[in-house]
């Protein structure tokens, strides 16, 4: 792989900008399990925002580019992050897992009596996350095929295996009764659509990678290729729409619609940027929808949605988006990015 690989993550900012864990350690700061805790979760929020730092650019910013690049691309607005940075990111956060899993495997009572074991588990859980989609972006997944079974896209083992910790994760928590903060639930609720969200993603990059979204490539090969991306793409966003949050907040509730933003966003320029519908030539604003639907239903079907529900200037979603950055990286965007969506 080229030292200098590029990998847009938009998924990454919201992801991760979740900060699942926030340990009100008090008074219990001199007891060692919880130290060990709280420094866990000090060295995931630490490298949450380095990635969050590297990223956010990319989802304010107007490219239409590909995912990914050949190395002689320098666009500004695609996010330089190298393979070792990429590779030392990921190791950060499987170091945090390896951390959290000997503390959950030999200090369970002590953090249950504290009631924070959920929180530990639920922790050790996102960092396992984000170390295997650093992974799978970074190409150190074994390519598993094209398609999986139905034409779906096939889930690295590492996915696989995600899915099954947080149905463990779960049953643990209600096992014991632990409790949870609103975070930590909302979390655990999101991860199976958000996952499904990654993998085809991670696809979408190696796609890209592989030079299959190429001009020189037979537009109906092309066209099913970014079908089996942007099609699950869409099915997640509509399956975290669907969400029932046990403990709604403001916050949450923000984060949540940030993210089906974003999935339908990075969707949106990837269908752009293969040119396999009709577009407006003259502007280059967005593709014909009419067009569209016929090869990506699901897709189309809910960008009408998002726009019918939050294309106001003042609705729900222009206010959350501002709260991912600062206000001058909003400004800019709203005023012609969210337009543009919104044709």
């Amino acid at each position: 792989m080229k030292p200098t690989f590029r990998a847009n993550l938009h998924r990454a900012v919201f992801a991760i900008s979740l900060a699942v864990c926030c340990i009100a350690a008090g008074a219990c700061q001199s007891v060692k399990h919880v130290m060990v805790l709280h420094d866990a979760q000090e060295s995931f929020s630490a490298a949450s925002r380095e990635l969050n730092q590297a990223t956010l650019g990319t989802v304010a910013g107007d490219s239409r580019e590909l995912p990914d690049r050949a190395s002689e691309v320098t666009n500004p607005s695609l996010v330089p992050l190298s393979s070792v940075e990429i590779h030392n990111l990921g190791a950060r956060f499987a170091e945090v897992a390896h951390r959290l899993a000997a503390l959950n495997d030999n200090e369970r009572v002590a953090l249950q009596q504290d009631k924070l074991y959920g929180t530990s588990l639920t922790l050790q859980l996102a960092a396992e996350w984000k170390a295997a989609l650093l992974a799978h972006l970074a190409g150190d997944v074994p390519a598993t095929g094209s398609t999986g079974q139905d034409g779906k896209l096939p889930e690295p083992p590492s996915f696989l295996d995600l899915r099954a910790r947080l149905q463990a994760v779960k049953r643990a928590v209600e096992a014991d009764k632990t409790p949870l903060f609103a975070r930590d639930e909302a979390m655990l609720e999101a991860m199976e659509p958000m996952l499904a969200y990654d993998n085809a993603y991670a696809f979408g990059v190696r796609f890209a990678r592989e030079g299959r979204f190429a001009d020189s490539v037979p537009i109906d090969q092309r066209t099913a290729t970014v079908n089996s991306v942007v099609e699950p793409m869409a099915q997640a966003e509509a399956d975290l729409a669907n969400l029932l949050l046990a403990r709604p907040a403001a916050h949450l509730t923000d984060y949540i619609l940030v993210s089906r933003f974003i999935m339908l966003r990075t969707a949106d320029k990837l269908v752009f940027a293969a040119k396999v519908v009709p577009f407006d030539q003259a502007a280059r604003l967005a593709w014909d929808e009419v067009a569209a639907k016929a090869k990506f239903p699901k897709l189309v079907e809910r960008v009408k949605q998002m726009r019918s529900d939050y294309a106001n200037p003042n609705s729900a979603l222009p206010k959350a988006l501002r709260q991912q950055g600062s206000q001058e990286q909003w400004d800019g965007y709203l005023k012609l990015q969210l337009a543009l969506f919104w044709k």
